[in-house]
């Protein structure tokens, strides 16, 4: 607390006192007057036996009662003044002179005494002797929103005809990978907090916060020897119809598919923390800072066959089709954090943080088909089966965003400067692309060489963006110093 505020709040007081024992005075010489018998009051000039030997200029003696109601007046400027310095308005010269409320001896144990508003060394000025340097370390386990795809690998029961083994809409077609959300499990990440505050007070910090999954990847395979057909379907734009290229067919070929997706996640941000309420209850901050999010998906489908039937008996085909996508955002972030003490040494907190931005997305495309004759003569070309010259390539496009996160946690203090919490996060990205959605699985055959392309170039470059969330448990420590 300032001089200057001491010096008004003790102004204040003995206005207030005089006031009061005034009052009290008043009251009492009130109450003298009302007891007197009637008789003697309404007697003209009657003074009462026990005045008559004072002098006119002597000076009344105090009553009992007068001195009884100083005495409270006293004892209850006493108990404000106490109150006035347990919860202290602390004006920070940082903030151009607005106060907020400051803690004094309440926490966990016997960590609240620690410190009071009067404080000493570093909080000289009046501030809460609090830590200045903060971190929290948090193990996570969380789930990210999956990676759509058209169904990539597909089966169909023995005895089906070739020219139906593997289409898609036939009764006897089974998709063996693809279809539906990838990489959509749960996984371990960590997320990890560095805050300081730059003034004694505490009500000016800056705060670094790092959140990462680790890389989650799917794989399949596929072969012969594990099923009878094996085919990798689309839909012939030439034909007008849906159609396949086969894997694995009796007598006609044989090979192997496989597939691998991935997906990686990770996001920073750094903030200047303005306190805006503090006491033994609640606190409240908000936050205002840049945030940068990344997105990296990655989809690739290998396929190796050797051919059982004229007139390409014993060649092999190697090929790949490749799609990788990234997206970044670049923004603002504003928000704010409340912690509420329910019990000695229990809180939960509410955090809130929003941001709009601009996602940058890259989307790079890559096919290649080797071929090798029975002679050894060998040969590569660009394209495999869903990559080809009409779509093959890097692309680079940008879309305004918003990026949220919101989380709620439980908080025990273990000591003084340690803390457990528990909570749940939830984290929203409005606009991303996905490798998955960059997959166009319509192809005009007729642009595999030797041909030439007859028709519509497809596939074609795909740019679908789409919201993208991840979300789960954290469990971690904070430690204050």
């Amino acid at each position: 607390m300032s001089s200057q505020f001491r010096l008004l709040t003790t102004f204040v007081l003995a206005i207030c006192s005089s006031f009061a024992a005034e009052s009290n005075a008043q009251r009492s010489r009130t109450q003298q007057t009302a007891t007197r018998p009637t008789s003697m009051s309404r007697k003209v000039g009657f003074v009462p036996r026990h005045l008559q030997s004072q002098t006119p200029n002597q000076p009344k003696k105090q009553s009992r009662n007068d001195t009884a109601a100083l005495a409270d007046l006293e004892s209850s400027v006493k108990t404000a003044s106490l109150e006035i310095s347990e919860t202290s308005i602390v004006t920070d010269p940082f903030m151009d002179g607005e106060p907020i409320l400051a803690e004094s001896g309440c926490g966990c144990g016997s960590c609240g005494a620690m410190c009071g508003p009067t404080g000493g060394g570093a909080c000289g000025h009046g501030g809460w002797c609090g830590p200045m340097l903060y971190g929290r370390v948090e193990y996570l386990l969380w789930a990210t929103k999956g990676m759509d795809s058209p169904p990539l690998v597909t089966s169909s029961l023995a005895g089906t005809a070739q020219d139906q083994a593997g289409v898609l809409g036939q009764t006897a077609t089974s998709t063996l990978f693809g279809g539906d959300g990838l990489n959509n499990d749960m996984r371990s990440g960590g997320r990890f907090t560095l805050g300081m505050w730059v003034n004694p007070a505490r009500q000016i910090g800056i705060e670094f916060t790092h959140t990462a999954l680790e890389e989650e990847s799917q794989t399949f395979a596929a072969s012969n020897f594990d099923e009878t057909i094996v085919a990798r379907p689309f839909f012939n734009s030439s034909l007008g119809e849906e159609d396949s290229r086969l894997i694995a067919f009796p007598a006609l070929v044989n090979g192997n598919v496989d597939v691998v997706s991935a997906t990686e996640f990770q996001t920073f941000d750094i903030s200047r923390r303005r306190a805006c309420l503090r006491n033994c209850n609640t606190h409240i901050d908000y936050f205002l800072g840049y945030r940068y999010a990344e997105l990296k998906d990655y989809l690739r489908i290998d396929e190796s066959t050797i051919s059982l039937a004229d007139p390409t008996t014993d060649t092999t085909f190697q090929l790949f089709d490749q799609f990788k996508t990234q997206s970044e955002f670049f923004g603002s972030v504003t928000g704010f954090r409340i912690r509420r003490q329910h019990a000695p040494c229990w809180s939960v907190e509410l955090l809130g943080k929003f941001g709009i931005g601009n996602t940058r997305s890259r989307l790079s495309v890559a096919g290649s088909t080797t071929t090798t004759t029975p002679d050894g003569d060998s040969s590569t070309r660009a394209g495999g089966l869903l990559t080809q010259p009409s779509n093959i390539g890097s692309i680079e496009d940008n879309e305004f965003s918003g990026f949220s996160e919101i989380g709620v946690s439980i908080q025990h203090q273990l000591w003084c400067g340690l803390t457990c919490s528990v909570g749940y996060s939830f984290m929203y990205w409005s606009d991303v692309l996905r490798a998955g959605n960059a997959v166009d699985s319509v192809l005009n055959p007729t642009q595999i060489p030797p041909n030439q392309l007859v028709g519509e170039a497809r596939p074609e470059v795909q740019i679908d963006y789409e919201s993208f969330y991840a979300q789960g448990l954290r469990l971690g420590f904070e430690f204050a110093y």
